[in-house]
């Protein structure tokens, strides 16, 4: 099932989240960050309205996050240059949308850097667009974690180093 958000439903009908989702270890202002501009450009890309589906699930080792609009849709010519930077699709029912062609290649940074994947799908012009990105899921019980210190004052970086164990790093 799908949760939707038509123009005046309220936020707490956007989202179907499946039983047993698991937490995922991530920066939640960049992983915010990526939600704001995948749900802003299926509001942006669906000019005559309509819902925006937003999903959840486990799926084999991550959480899979789908957003599906019933917009505009994407060309299958250029669907492969969408996470360049700069790119915009250039047709006529998009040249009066702004924007700047940098979000989709700043989601893709931010989930790859958090060990995701992201892609996005559309049966072409008319039909909507699917945009999918999966975040690994965190590991059990994990109170420890690893982090590259880099620093160049080897007193400073024991200091830190020192402080950092003690909170399990």
């Amino acid at each position: 099932a799908w949760g939707v958000l038509g123009r005046g439903d309220t936020p707490a009908s956007l989202a179907d989240i499946q039983q047993g989702v698991r937490w995922v270890r991530a920066d939640a202002d960049t992983i915010t960050q990526v939600l704001s501009n995948v749900l802003a450009n299926a509001r942006k890309y669906s000019p005559a309205g309509g819902a925006i589906g937003v999903k959840a699930r486990v799926v084999d080792n991550s959480v899979e996050v789908t957003i599906q609009d019933s917009g505009l849709g994407i060309p299958p010519e250029v669907r492969h240059r969408l996470f360049e930077t700069f790119f915009r699709v250039d047709n006529s029912d998009r040249r009066q949308i702004s924007g700047t062609g940098l979000g989709l290649a700043i989601c893709k940074r931010i989930i790859q850097s958090h060990g995701g994947t992201v892609s996005i799908d559309s049966a072409g012009l008319g039909m909507g667009s699917c945009v999918t990105f999966t975040l690994p899921i965190a590991r059990e019980g994990a109170k420890s974690g690893d982090v590259l210190l880099v620093e160049d004052d080897a007193g400073f970086a024991q200091l830190l180093e020192a402080e950092l164990a003690t909170q399990g790093l």
